[in-house]
Formats: structure tokens, sequence, C-alpha cells
């Protein structure tokens, strides 16, 4: 009796130990692009690397076959907005109603999921949003892709007892991306919503942590949308946001 109890007491001791490490980590998942900065989705052409080249001989946009020598630039200059390729300025884009997006990747963490839409359940005395497994979750009172306002896709960090997926196990991991593309202005982060053949590009513009008490689900002015997981790993009672922004359309 007395060796369980201090076998107890010990694995108490652990995970509140560990719970205190791990919070002293969240602080580095709030990052932000500054608020009004080119960099903001907003202009991205100087990220790359024809723009800087563009900067070195104004009026064009070197064309990238004459990048090894940029003197000896011919005529047939390819005007770049930065967006990856296939992918025009969302600025062009007028939105469609209810187009739901089916498909999300997230490149730089290796996310390529289903999306499905997340239905109500009744819990007795109150009712909440199914858990999604193994896929990501829209919630379908939130805006589709390509609307105004804030859609909302939720995913698990992990699930090691109910065994119902880990697809955003590595949502954390881009806060560390968009702090590097806060610092050099290179590598931004995309997030890619798929319907069909549309293709809805959006770029990351903050990640936050809150205490899951404290999340609410918000709408907004622009064309955004936040996914949404649990953090840290064993406690879970802190919430990951990352926030990104409309910036391209293919399709």
């Amino acid at each position: 009796m007395l060796a369980s109890g201090l076998l107890l007491f010990l694995a108490a001791g652990l995970f509140y130990g560990y719970k205190a490490y791990a919070s002293t980590k969240s602080d580095a998942l709030n990052v932000s692009v500054p608020t009004g900065s080119d960099t903001q989705a907003s202009s991205l052409s100087n990220n790359t690397l024809a723009a800087r080249y563009q900067a070195a001989l104004p009026g064009s946009d070197v064309s990238p076959k004459y990048w090894s020598n940029p003197l000896w630039t011919g005529s047939d200059v390819r005007q770049s907005d930065g967006l990856p390729e296939g992918f025009r300025r969302a600025d062009s884009y007028i939105p469609e109603a209810h187009i739901r997006a089916d498909r999300i990747a997230i490149p730089s963490i290796g996310v390529a999921s289903e999306i499905r839409e997340l239905a109500v359940i009744d819990l007795g005395d109150s009712q909440a949003y199914e858990t999604p497994k193994f896929v990501v979750g829209h919630i379908p009172e939130t805006p589709n892709a390509g609307e105004q306002g804030n859609g909302w896709y939720f995913g698990h960090l992990e699930s090691p007892i109910q065994g119902e997926g880990n697809v955003f196990r590595s949502l954390p991991r881009l806060a560390e991306q968009l702090r590097r593309y806060v610092q050099t202005g290179e590598d931004p982060v995309y997030v890619t919503l798929s319907s069909g053949e549309r293709e809805f590009l959006y770029q990351v513009v903050s990640t936050e942590i809150v205490h899951r008490d404290d999340l609410r689900l918000y709408d907004s002015d622009a064309t955004t949308i936040t996914l949404v997981t649990c953090y840290p790993r064993w406690v879970y009672d802190q919430r990951v946001l990352v926030t990104a922004k409309l910036v391209g359309v293919k399709g």
C-alpha cells in the first residue's frame, strides 16, 4: 500500500512538473506578422528571388532563364506576384458562396488531410460538436473556403487513448516557421484548401496559445481561416490557434 502511494505521488509530481515545464514553452507559440506590414499577406513579391533582381533592374521582373546573367536579360520578362506557380492573387477573385473545401494541405509540416463538416452531438444536458477522427473538421456555421469571414478548422494533436488520429500533431511547429518568416522575410507559411479543381491559398499571419476555457470562435472582416489543436502533449489544457489570410486562388 505504501509503495503504491509513493508511486502515485511520484507520478503526480512528474505530471505537474511536466505541465509547468510545458507552460513555460507556451509563450513561444505567440507569433504574428506585424500589423500593416507589407509581409502580412497583402504583398509577397518582396520575398521572392525574382523581386530581389527586380530591385537591381528597375522596371521589370527578370525572367528565370536570365538569372545566371541578369545584365543580358531578354525582352520576355515575367511579372511575378510572389505566389506559388499557378495561383493568381486573391484580390482578383470574386467570392462564390457554399464552396466547401474537402482537402487541406500544409506542405511545410507534411499535412495532407480530408476535411469533414462537423455534426452536433447531444450530450444529454448540453450539445457539442463531434470530435473529428483522423481528419480535419470544419465548423459548418463558419465561412467556407474563399468566403469573407473566419472559417474554423479543428484537428487532433494526438489521441493515444481513443485512437482518433493526430492530423495536427505538427501544427505547433508553424510558430517557429512564422517567426523565421517575420525575421527574414523568406519562406512564407502556406495553407491550401481544395474543393474539386479550385484551390485557395492562405498565408499564415499569426499563431497563438490560449487556455481551453478561453477559446471562443470569432469572425473577421477579412477572408481568413483559423486552425485549432490541443496543446501540450499529455496535458491538452491549452489550444494552439493558427490564423491564415487568403492570398491566392487557382482554378
